[in-house]
Formats: structure tokens, C-alpha cells, sequence
């Protein structure tokens, strides 16, 4: 893939491009009614469904790129996600509000239940799977997040060498230019609800510097007239459209692919996962002992992934596993009863002199460390 051409396809062509995407359009539509669509979904499909076919060949390109993907997650779901879990021989994993599919998921997935607001500061990024694409359309200016922060939330979950699809409105289109030169906020103010609409619509500079500050490569950019509202009479449809047509940043939505680095690195955080706790520790000799118990409670099962750190440094330890029934019955399942632990191992003569914790890791990378006592 890469960035939208400049030049025009001729008038034969364009018109052969409009035909295509018009029956694609209505392919895409009746395989969503199959979902017993509510009519306010309906609508909402029809002013979406150009969008939607978008996304679908964004991933198909990606795919190209990418032989081997096995994942794809879904930020914020809806109708597109049953589009892109039959569409695609993909893993496909959802993320935002309680949430369950109306269509069974051919090659399975599960759901996180985050709130991508909470994504507002470091502490609150969860730790997920890694995707081989992340599709993230029309979301991002629902947010009253930083987007920087949500962005980077969210880069955790691309594998390396992953792709993001994002997709927002272009604040800066030209109808919206019109309106504000009417004296018209071409915005509307924030709603009662849980749903308060647009917090913030962004122009092409500002989206490629979020990409730009999270170090993703831009693969791809399109800027195209996408949205098909079902309240706009179609001459008048059809008119904003031909006069947006030659100026590319007039036309009324971005769909950006991303890339994260091969190389790339993503900060190690506090789990949130984890419970992990320490009982007592014993010192003879050189030998140190240390008991206590460590599990993953989202998973409620036991976690293995322990080291015993001293000044940051792991050291070469054993692991003892032992029976916890009081774990068990403080969190109720009975498969923590088997989250016991004891490590094992030789330390230097200066022990207390030196900072000695034990780190757990989870699914995810990320971490829990606790100073023993």
C-alpha cells in the first residue's frame, strides 16, 4: 500500500469505480440485515456501509503485507465486527463496553470490558493480547481521553510489525468550512447520556503527529467521502461530494494504516491482573527462602512466572509450589489453591544492603513486584 495518489482516474473509470462500490454497498448491507437489525442500526449501516467496505479492504491489503496473521481486534464493537469476524479467517477479539456478538465468531475471540477513557493516564492501560491488525474506526473522537494516551493504550496492542486502521471524521472537510463561514458550529455540543457524541474531530496534521509521537509508520492515508447520511436528501448528497471532489483534505473522512516497528518497544507497566503476596522469608546461611502466593485473579489461576530480583538483577532461584486453601476461599475458586509458592535461593553476604522483591509477569509482559517484608 501506499499514500492516495494525487491524480484523478479518468471519467469512464470513475464511473465503473461508483458502479463497483455501489453493489458492494448492497452486498455489505443484506449481510447485515441477516443480524435482524433495529431501524435505528439500519440507518446507522447505511451511513456507514461505504466506511465499512473500507475497513475491509484495508485489512485484505494488510493481510498482504502481513502472511501469517492469526489475530485482529475490534476497539469498541459494533456492526462492523460481525462484518470482519466472517470476513476474515482471522482471531477475532473485541475491546470496550460489556458487549456480546449476535453472530457466533468462526475462528473465536474473546472480549475485554475496558473503558478506553480510562486510558487518560499510564496507570490505567490494560494489558491485552497482541494483534496482527487493530482496527479503530470512528472511535477516537467519541473520547474525552487524551488521545495520545488512548493511542498508546492501544499500540500495546499491535504485535510489532502490526498494523492499526484508524479512522475520524476530517474536522477540516468542507462542508464543515462552509457552515462555519455561515456563523454555524458545524459541531454539535456534547449530549445528555452516556453517549455525548464527538468530543473532538481531527485534521490530517493532527493525526499523523499522534502517529508521528508513537513512532507508527504511515502505510496508507485516504481521505474520501464515506459517510452516506440518511437525512441528507441525495441531490444534496451528491452535490457536497462534487465539490469536495478535487481538493482531497475537503472530503469528509480519514482511514489511516499504520504500522508499529518490528523493533519496537512497549513500556512494561503494573499489572493489573496480578495478586501477589508475600508471607515471611527465611535467611540461613546463605540461603534465602521466601513464601507467599501469586495468581492472575482475572483468570483466577495461578501465576508461574516468578523471579526473586535483588537490586533489579533476577537470581538464580527454585520454585516450590504449595497448597493454599485460604487463597482459594478468599477469592472463591479452587483452582488458587494451588497459587502457592515458595523460591529458593543463594544470596551475597551484604543481603540486607541490597533491595530484594519478587516480580511476577503476566499473560501480557507486564508486571507485579513486591519488597519482602
Amino acid at each position: 500500500m501506499a499514500a492516495e495518489a494525487g491524480h484523478q482516474p479518468g471519467p469512464q473509470r470513475l464511473a465503473a469505480m461508483r458502479g463497483q462500490q455501489h453493489a458492494q454497498v448492497h452486498t455489505l448491507l443484506a449481510r447485515l440485515e441477516r443480524l435482524h437489525l433495529s431501524d435505528e442500526e439500519r440507518c446507522y449501516a447505511a451511513t456507514h456501509a461505504r466506511r465499512y467496505l473500507r475497513v475491509l479492504h484495508a485489512v485484505e491489503a494488510c493481510l498482504q503485507l502481513r502472511p501469517g496473521a492469526q489475530a485482529l481486534l475490534d476497539v469498541a464493537p459494533h456492526l462492523l465486527t460481525d462484518l470482519l469476524a466472517t470476513e476474515f479467517p482471522l482471531i477475532t477479539n473485541t475491546v470496550g463496553a460489556p458487549w456480546v456478538a449476535r453472530a457466533p465468531r468462526p475462528h473465536g475471540g474473546e472480549h475485554l470490558n475496558f473503558d478506553l477513557n480510562q486510558a487518560h493516564n499510564i496507570e490505567g492501560w490494560e494489558g491485552f493480547q497482541r494483534h496482527d491488525i487493530v482496527v479503530m474506526g470512528e472511535i477516537l473522537e467519541h473520547l474525552h481521553a487524551s488521545p495520545r494516551m488512548v493511542l498508546g493504550c492501544v499500540r500495546r496492542w499491535i504485535a510489532p510489525g502490526g498494523f492499526l486502521i484508524l479512522q475520524t471524521p476530517n474536522a477540516a472537510r468542507l462542508w464543515a468550512r462552509l457552515t462555519l463561514l455561515r456563523g454555524i458550529n458545524p459541531f454539535e455540543m456534547p449530549r445528555e447520556g452516556q453517549d455525548p457524541g464527538h468530543m473532538h474531530e481531527f485534521t490530517l496534521q493532527e493525526l499523523l503527529d499522534l502517529a508521528r509521537y508513537h513512532a507508527l509508520e504511515i502505510v496508507s492515508i485516504t481521505c474520501e467521502d464515506d459517510f452516506t447520511p440518511q437525512d441528507v436528501a441525495p441531490w444534496r448528497l451528491a452535490l457536497r461530494r462534487a465539490v469536495a471532489r478535487p481538493v482531497r483534505l475537503w472530503r469528509e473522512s480519514f482511514t489511516l494504516v499504520l504500522r508499529k516497528p518490528m523493533n519496537a518497544v512497549d513500556p512494561v507497566l503494573r499489572s493489573r491482573r496480578l495478586g501477589l503476596h508475600i508471607d515471611r522469608y527465611e535467611l540461613a546461611g546463605d540461603a534465602l527462602r521466601v513464601a507467599g502466593w501469586a495468581a492472575d485473579l482475572h483468570e483466577a489461576t495461578p501465576a508461574r512466572s516468578l523471579e526473586l530480583m535483588m537490586d533489579g538483577v533476577a537470581l538464580p532461584c527454585a520454585l516450590q509450589l504449595m497448597h493454599r486453601e485460604d487463597v482459594a476461599a478468599k477469592y472463591h475458586s479452587a483452582a488458587l489453591a494451588e497459587s502457592g509458592f515458595v523460591l529458593s535461593a543463594r544470596v551475597p553476604t551484604d543481603f540486607h544492603a541490597s533491595r530484594v522483591s519478587v516480580r511476577c509477569t503476566d499473560c501480557f509482559g507486564d508486571m507485579l513486584e513486591v519488597a519482602l517484608p
